[in-house]
């Protein structure tokens, strides 16, 4: 049977990656899979570049499946070369984190974006149809955190103050109360509106500033 090498990647990376593919012979080695960044702009051309499989946009669904057809591949040799989701994962159907994995990713409180910047790849990869992740089930990760040590919870989001969508009064809402839930279950500081949770200057109001 073959291992699998997995690569998750931006542009910039693209030529040390490059690198890594070349000490191996196509059809030979690892199987090679990428997802992330570039592959979900370009996965014909991460094909090309010597990919088995390339996951472009959200993997969360595709790449369980891919590895239950392959585990149950008795040649392990063909594979489907790329994967895109049929359909947006539900942020809120889980925590960001759980009891099982010692790792603590960034607290993801929503997904996607409306705007189109030219810069950013968010919604290509995500969509323009924003997503939440509800108070109480991101409390429910940052519990799993301070239970394993992790006090300081950096939220993850394209626009901090868009959360839980809508007009102001009912971002400020959203906001309160996310902030209060992640407090009642443990943070000892919350990062919300610097990197890597972003804020549009043009939502930028005091009453969202004092939250």
């Amino acid at each position: 049977s073959r291992d699998i090498l997995a690569f998750s990647f931006t542009t910039i990376d693209i030529d040390e990656v490059q690198k890594k593919l070349r000490k191996f012979n196509p059809g030979e080695g690892p199987l090679r899979i990428a997802g992330g960044p570039h592959p979900g702009a370009d996965p014909e051309g991460c094909l090309a570049m010597g990919f088995d499989a390339v996951f472009a946009g959200e993997a969360e669904h595709t790449l369980p499946e891919f590895l239950r057809l392959w585990v149950q591949s008795p040649q392990r040799e063909t594979v489907q070369p790329l994967w895109v989701p049929e359909n947006p994962c539900d942020l809120d159907a889980s925590p960001h984190a759980d009891a099982q994995t010692p790792e603590f990713p960034f607290l993801e409180i929503s997904r996607g974006c409306a705007h189109q910047c030219a810069f950013c790849q968010v919604p290509r990869l995500f969509g323009r149809r924003v997503r939440f992740r509800s108070p109480a089930v991101a409390a429910a990760g940052v519990a799993h955190a301070v239970a394993a040590g992790h006090r300081r919870i950096r939220c993850l989001t394209s626009d901090a103050f868009f959360y839980g969508g809508g007009p102001q009064d009912r971002v400020a809402r959203a906001l309160r109360e996310l902030v209060s839930a992640c407090r009642n279950a443990g943070a000892a500081y919350l990062m919300l509106g610097s990197f890597p949770s972003e804020v549009r200057p043009d939502r930028v109001t005091p009453d969202l500033l004092r939250i």
